[in-house]
């Protein structure tokens, strides 16, 4: 995965304003930091797969022919966001809340924050995560997929070919692209008693994915 602009260390007086803030864009360096600088998109034109828009950018790309991603938010307490009338993205989802490099937002809310009543006098911790879901739709794979989860479990295999057969199973493309993919997020799977860092890297490692389940954590172990 590409992460770095062409001459990255150079500063060169001749750039522009716009060039030098694509550029902290794509090595995320700039304030403030949002997710854009954390979501990779991947070229159609040359095959290659960038650490986020703006370095596909800074090497030539055109937005026209970067592919898109299908996403996924999920948030915690999703029955007090509704009953609160909270909007996900208005209020959950600001940049002064994203943690970076996580694809993740958290914000702690008092009680006095909510509207009158909803949340019962309480205060909560809500977080919101994004996952990558792209791809898996023509897999045949439920496009329904649970929320991601920010933290992984240290045995999760994360990364490509540890079965030893995966690579006979997907095209030299694809295998690229899912190589790149397993490296970049957490959305925990469980194959066979195995565990997987996200679906990318069960696929790459040869597993069929509609024989895999999101792994859910809740404070146990996956072998309880």
């Amino acid at each position: 995965m590409i992460d770095k602009c062409p001459n990255a260390e150079s500063d060169n007086d001749e750039d522009d304003d716009a060039s030098r803030l694509i550029r902290d864009k794509c090595h995320g360096v700039n304030e403030p930091h949002t997710y854009h600088s954390d979501l990779p998109v991947h070229s159609l034109a040359t095959n290659n797969t960038y650490a986020n828009v703006f370095c596909s950018l800074c090497h030539g790309e055109a937005t026209s022919d970067l592919a898109p991603f299908r996403v996924a938010v999920s948030c915690n307490n999703a029955d007090l966001i509704k009953r609160c009338g909270l909007d996900v993205v208005a209020d959950l989802m600001r940049d002064r809340d994203y943690v970076r490099g996580q694809l993740r937002w958290s914000r702690y809310m008092k009680a006095r924050q909510f509207a009158a009543g909803c949340s019962g006098g309480a205060s909560y911790p809500l977080t919101c995560q994004l996952a990558i879901v792209d791809d898996f739709f023509e897999e045949g794979v439920d496009s329904a997929l649970p929320g991601a989860r920010p933290c992984l479990n240290h045995r999760a295999v994360d990364s490509c070919h540890e079965n030893g057969d995966g690579e006979s199973k997907l095209s030299t493309n694809r295998r690229r692209k899912y190589e790149s993919f397993c490296t970049i997020y957490g959305l925990v799977v469980v194959h066979d008693k195995k565990i997987y860092k996200n679906p990318h890297c069960a696929a790459c490692n040869g597993i069929d994915l509609n024989s895999t389940r999101v792994a859910t954590f809740q404070g146990k172990s996956l072998d309880s």
